[in-house]
């Protein structure tokens, strides 16, 4: 399990898309009363122990406000939708 601290951009040549999995999440309260979301995803259907979570990632109000920008700027669809402003800059403060 990784409570995610930091989301950088990288570059690869490598553009393949992986086998799709099933994903879980659910809403933590931190000891320090942090609010998080935990993600986990479970193997591929072939995976020897079916239904058991392979990876666990933990995501707090900052990294969100990250993911929400860089999904914007993936889907700027997403915008309308949900009538946000375009790549909103996130307050890491």
């Amino acid at each position: 399990m990784a409570l995610i601290r930091e989301l950088t951009p990288i570059s690869s040549d490598r553009t393949s898309v992986h086998d799709g999995v099933d994903c879980g999440y659910r809403i933590l309260t931190a000891p320090d009363h942090a609010r998080l979301v935990q993600l986990d995803t479970y193997g591929s259907d072939g995976r020897k122990l079916a239904g058991k979570a392979s990876q666990s990632i933990q995501i707090d109000e900052a990294r969100a406000q990250q993911l929400i920008a860089i999904f914007l700027e993936a889907f700027p669809a997403l915008s309308v939708k949900f009538q946000v402003a375009p790549n909103p800059k996130p307050n890491l403060g």
